[in-house]
């Protein structure tokens, strides 16, 4: 019997990136040791109906200039991740407006 969902590819999930563009329709700033440190998700619209996308501490996003407010539309390099809350995407670049900003490795890692 030949399985393919046994594939190694799963280990990583950033190897299945995929972009997706989207409105933001609310910003969610999690708890974190400091304000710097908590991690900032958004909730967005596309295309293919709402998502939920986490980003990166706060402290790191005001470090690499970027500043994102409710209703602007917003392209992401993602992977997802499927936890007890549902399907969460992972942000690995962010592009608002010619501003791009990574935020992970190839391999999903912080590059903060």
């Amino acid at each position: 019997m030949n399985r393919q969902s046994g594939d190694s590819r799963t280990s990583n999930p950033a190897a299945n990136l995929k972009t997706v563009t989207g409105k933001i329709l609310e910003i969610m700033y999690l708890p974190g040791d400091s304000p710097d440190t908590g991690m900032v998700d958004l909730r967005i619209q596309t295309s293919a109906g709402p998502g939920l996308v986490r980003l990166a501490p706060s402290g790191f996003l005001k470090h690499g200039g970027l500043r994102v407010q409710e209703g602007d539309s917003v392209t992401f390099k993602v992977f997802t991740v499927t936890g007890m809350a549902g399907d969460v995407m992972v942000a690995t670049e962010i592009q608002r407006k010619g501003t791009e900003l990574r935020l992970r490795g190839s391999s999903g890692e912080p590059l903060w």
